[in-house]
């Protein structure tokens, strides 16, 4: 399933869309984001060693192990953005507060363990939830989107 969160070695990363100056605090939804996030590549090491033999010449022919970079690009799981809106203007971080202010309200967790982590001046965002449990605390944010967000035109 598609979904806005990912889980990572330190928490979750979360990916929101931001629109400050509206008329009220609200989560207004979830899109599929524009852009995917790819990281630049992961290399695996191979080594290939080859030994063949002629039954003519009972010579033996022998090639050095001989080592291959492999990149294979990996792609982003997050593949959708949560909507949020807020009544803050986006000047000196008032936008960024009053969107931490929001979600941890909304989905119960202490606003400490929730900050920006990308995209501070960007209206697309990366945000970090730390947590002691990170499976667990996925599982609720993955109950609360099927619970809150329609996930059916994503």
């Amino acid at each position: 399933m598609a979904s806005p969160f990912r889980l990572t070695t330190k928490g979750i990363e979360i990916y929101i869309k931001i629109t400050p100056n509206a008329a009220s605090d609200s989560i207004a939804g979830i899109r599929r984001r524009t852009e995917i996030e790819t990281t630049s590549s992961t290399s695996i090491t191979t080594t290939n060693s080859a030994s063949s033999s002629s039954s003519s010449s009972k010579k033996k022919k022998s090639n050095s192990n001989k080592q291959e970079a492999l990149t294979v690009p990996t792609q982003s799981i997050a593949e959708l953005e949560i909507e949020v809106r807020v009544t803050a203007p986006p000047d000196k971080g008032k936008a960024n507060a009053s969107l931490l202010k929001l979600l941890s309200k909304e989905w119960k967790v202490p606003s400490a363990n929730l900050s920006v982590a990308t995209g501070l001046t960007s209206r697309n965002k990366k945000l970090l939830l730390e947590t002691q449990d990170p499976e667990e605390a996925l599982g609720r944010l993955t109950n609360w989107l099927q619970s809150n967000l329609s996930l059916e035109n994503v």
